[in-house]
């Protein structure tokens, strides 16, 4: 995430559902911080692909009831394009449990949509990834660490052979 700017991915084939899932957006505010929030709208599979190839998103938040793909054959085939967390926000078809299982971070329903709901859903999205690039940073430096001590442990055996 870039600083204080949320770029988002909304795909969603349903206009009006979609300038309601803007608009809660817009009103999101995260720990009192002023985060910005900016994003791309797509309808279709198709343009989520272009959209995906000329930018980096911090969230794609996807419906899975698209004019060009249904069900999680959709979510498949964005896992499959990007990193980015996705939140699946659908109305017509209920996966359950699948899409986590499938690499989304959630699942929100059109019937239980609200500011809040949203809301909870996007900071739980956001917090598992930087959860994730946490211990990345963690592994990276244990594997720094490891590194300087056998240079610092080959410094003091070639001290110890130079002055002998």
């Amino acid at each position: 995430m870039r600083t204080n700017l949320l770029y988002f991915l909304l795909v969603e084939n349903n206009q009006t559902e979609a300038l309601l899932l803007h608009a809660y957006l817009k009103e999101i505010i995260f720990h009192d911080l002023p985060i910005k929030i900016k994003g791309t709208y797509v309808m279709s599979l198709a343009e989520t692909k272009a959209a995906l190839q000329k930018q980096d998103f911090d969230l794609i938040l996807l419906d899975l009831g698209l004019d060009d793909s249904f069900g999680l054959s959709t979510l498949e085939e964005v896992v499959k394009l990007t990193d980015t967390p996705i939140l699946v926000i659908t109305g017509s078809y209920y996966p359950g449990d699948d899409v986590e299982r499938l690499g989304a971070k959630g699942c929100l329903y059109k019937t239980n949509l609200s500011k809040e709901n949203l809301h909870a859903n996007i900071e739980a999205c956001l917090n598992s990834l930087l959860a994730g690039k946490v211990k990345r940073i963690e592994k990276h430096c244990r594997q720094i660490d490891e590194f300087n001590s056998k240079i610092n442990t080959s410094l003091g055996e070639s001290d110890t052979t130079n002055g002998q």
